[in-house]
């Protein structure tokens, strides 16, 4: 009789477990949009979260080029590559909470490579100003993160630590975040909450490089750019010039680990 109400009191706390994580579980749609070099890129991405794991991925295949964009300006000679996304259903994110890890996938010249790291300290300032987006009643929220100025509006009512793309604690869903220069761009679409399936966690992350190891093969790319242009920059200018080379993507490799 006792291993019978023993075994009752288990099935119930299992039962109650479960209840409770699908009630902090949920599934959302954003609409991107990235105008980082001279392309704009729109696409849709999904977000599921629960109290353990965030995973944000894109959902359709967009695709931008890796190019080489060359301007001389007052003897100097400056190249911009764009750290852009070969292919956004690469484009995947996943955060493990318990671990404070966040694994990704990221552009390293025409590929992607397979980076982690720990949660980022966003610094969240929050204000009191609100703002409707759908049918959720949301508050403000200012943060600087590896190169740019953001805004974000989250709602207390799913409160939840999660967002799109690596934005995350604060205490409510992120409905929408823009950079100051309106070159990144994530707002919610559709929301599911709660959701009550399991997430469909699949990143077959191989051999991840921790992300100090990424910025340094970034850097040494760029390294690799500026030679060349250096050696080549006689079919472009006469007398002496200056070569200045740079990534531009969502983050500044020179901003702060």
């Amino acid at each position: 009789m006792i291993k019978e109400k023993l075994l009752i009191l288990m099935l119930l706390c299992c039962c109650f477990t479960s209840f409770s994580q699908n009630k902090q579980t949920g599934f959302v749609t954003y609409e991107c949009t990235l105008h980082i070099g001279s392309k704009i890129n729109n696409f849709q991405a999904s977000l599921y979260f629960n109290p353990d794991s965030n995973y944000f991925q894109a959902l359709n295949k967009t695709k931008t080029s890796d190019s080489v964009s060359l301007l001389m300006r007052d003897k100097t000679l400056e190249a911009k590559t764009l750290i852009g996304i070969p292919d956004t259903t690469g484009f995947k994110i996943i955060t493990d909470k318990k671990n404070k890890t966040i694994f990704s996938k990221e552009p390293l010249m025409n590929k992607l490579v397979s980076v982690y790291e720990a949660i980022p300290d966003f610094g969240w300032a929050i204000s009191s100003e609100t703002k409707r987006i759908g049918n959720q009643n949301c508050q403000k929220a200012t943060s600087t993160f590896r190169g740019r100025n953001y805004t974000a509006w989250f709602s207390t009512k799913i409160s939840v630590d999660a967002g799109p793309y690596k934005f995350q604690g604060l205490p409510g869903l992120i409905m929408e975040i823009v950079d100051d220069k309106n070159q990144v761009h994530f707002i919610a679409q559709k929301i599911v909450f709660p959701y009550n399936k399991s997430i469909p966690i699949n990143p077959s992350y191989s051999r991840p490089m921790v992300r100090a190891a990424y910025v340094a093969e970034a850097k040494k790319s760029l390294g690799k750019l500026t030679q060349y242009l250096e050696s080549s920059r006689a079919d472009r200018a006469t007398g002496k010039i200056t070569v200045k080379a740079k990534f531009i993507g969502i983050e500044d490799i020179d901003a702060p680990l």
